[in-house]
C-alpha cells in the first residue's frame, strides 16, 4: 500500500564535481556512495561527500545510476536508467541477486530503500514512484506532483550526531552542573 508522500527539495544542493556524470546517493553511516552513470563506476565518499574518493567496483554498465544502502546485507543495490535491471551488489562488487522491472518506460531513477526492506524508485519521465520488494514484485505505484525528473539523493547532506556523542554532551552537561552545585555548597 502506497501512503501519502510529500515530495520536496530540503537541505543545501551541492555541485557536482563528478563532471555531471552522478545523480543518486545512499549511505551506510560511514561512508557516502554514489555511482558514475557513463561508466558504472561506485565511489565512496565521506560523510560530508568530501575527504578521498575511492572507487569501491565498477558495473561497467552504461546507465547505472539509482544506487541505495542495504542495512541488512551490508550490500548496495543499483538500478539501470534505461533497463529498469536492480541488481544487489557486495561492498567489493561481487552480484547477489537481480531483477528487471516491469514497464515499458525503463528512465528509472532515484532508487531507495524503505525501512521495510523493499525497494521504491521514481519514474523520470512521470510524477510515479514504484514499489518493489528485494525479491523483485511489483507492490504499487502512486503518482506525486512535483517527482517529475527526479534523479535521487535520499540522504541528509550534513550527518547527525551519533547516539555516543550526544550521551556523552548531555553526560558532560550534568557534570558541570554538579560541579557547579558543589561550588556553591563549599563556599
Amino acid at each position: 500500500i502506497v501512503g501519502d508522500l510529500s515530495v520536496a527539495s530540503t537541505g543545501v544542493t551541492r555541485t557536482n564535481n563528478f563532471a555531471s556524470n552522478v545523480f543518486d546517493g545512499t549511505s551506510d553511516g560511514t561512508h557516502n556512495y554514489t555511482i558514475n552513470y557513463l561508466t558504472g563506476e561506485v565511489i565512496a565518499l565521506g560523510l560530508d561527500w568530501g575527504g578521498p574518493v575511492v572507487s569501491q567496483f565498477t558495473t561497467g554498465i552504461l546507465g547505472d545510476l539509482g544506487i541505495t544502502y542495504d542495512a541488512w546485507h551490508d550490500s548496495l543495490w543499483i538500478q539501470n536508467f534505461y533497463t529498469g535491471r536492480v541488481t544487489e551488489y557486495t561492498l567489493q562488487g561481487h552480484i547477489l541477486t537481480s531483477f528487471l522491472t516491469d514497464s515499458t518506460n525503463y528512465n528509472r531513477s532515484a532508487l531507495a530503500m524503505d525501512v521495510d526492506h523493499t525497494l521504491w524508485y521514481a519514474d523520470f519521465n512521470t510524477n510515479t514512484i514504484v514499489h518493489y520488494s528485494t525479491a523483485g514484485e511489483y507492490l504499487g505505484s502512486s503518482d506525486y506532483a512535483g517527482l517529475l525528473f527526479a534523479f535521487g539523493g535520499e540522504i541528509a547532506v550534513v550527518p547527525e550526531p551519533t547516539p555516543w556523542l550526544i550521551f556523552a554532551s548531555f553526560g558532560i552537561l550534568v557534570a558541570v552542573a554538579q560541579f557547579r552545585r558543589w561550588l556553591g555548597h563549599v563556599a
